[in-house]
């Protein structure tokens, strides 16, 4: 699933291809035998596609998925954002788990809130890193039931209402901070605010790079591909 979120990212459209390819099969269930195919189909097609000149060598590492092994991080700091994971962020006064992404395919652009659960550096061929943050996120989806905004432009999310998807990792590099503050008349309802980030106004393009080194509190653990759900790794 990762390699499908950098090939995106990257401007790569094969998904829509693969289902019209199971459409014409005649297969009983188009989703469920998309999800469980895709990853080999688009590494075979973006192969072939090396092999005529087509894409780069970097994106036929990308197809190919990345090694079996994934380091873990408690904090990464990024683009001027400090985040934290949802554990860490525990019993303490400050809040850095909470994680917002503009919206690309849902109904009216809406972003996605959430909290950020893991994250995960990848290894590619070639020396490539990439680093994923696996979040838990909030129903947007539905506007009045559990997403609003308000004629001010305030918005509030419901915190028991989390969305079901598949999908649940985007790139760091995608990721901008917010904190919640629950309500007064409602806990279930926060409100949204967006986090500035640090330093921003100092940075210049030369200190800027696609993806910053991971604190120095790095944890120790690493989990084997085999060990974990498809649907999360690859």
């Amino acid at each position: 699933m990762a390699s499908l979120i950098l090939l995106r990212r990257r401007g790569f459209r094969e998904k829509t291809e693969h289902k019209n390819i199971l459409i014409q099969s005649s297969v009983d269930n188009v989703e469920e035998s998309h999800r469980l195919q895709f990853s080999n189909w688009i590494s075979k097609r973006v192969t072939e596609l090396y092999n005529d000149g087509k894409v780069s060598k970097q994106m036929l590492s990308l197809a190919r998925g990345p090694e079996r092994r994934v380091t873990y991080y408690p904090g990464y700091y990024i683009s001027g954002f400090r985040f934290h994971t949802l554990q860490r962020d525990e019993n303490k006064k400050t809040q850095n788990s909470g994680i917002m992404v503009k919206g690309e395919n849902q109904i009216d652009d809406v972003p996605w809130y959430g909290t950020l659960v893991d994250i995960m550096e990848l290894r590619y061929t070639e020396g490539n890193r990439v680093v994923l943050f696996n979040c838990d996120w909030y129903d947007t989806a539905r506007k009045g039931t559990c997403y609003k905004i308000d004629r001010y432009g305030i918005i509030t999310v419901n915190t028991t209402r989390k969305l079901n998807t598949q999908e649940p990792f985007v790139l760091a590099s995608q990721a901008t901070q917010v904190f919640y503050v629950k309500g007064v008349k409602n806990k279930f309802w926060s409100f949204v605010v967006e986090t500035n980030p640090r330093n921003a106004y100092e940075m210049t393009n030369d200190e800027i790079e696609p993806y910053q080194e991971a604190e120095t509190q790095r944890q120790s653990m690493h989990a084997i591909q085999n060990d974990v759900e498809d649907n999360e790794i690859d």
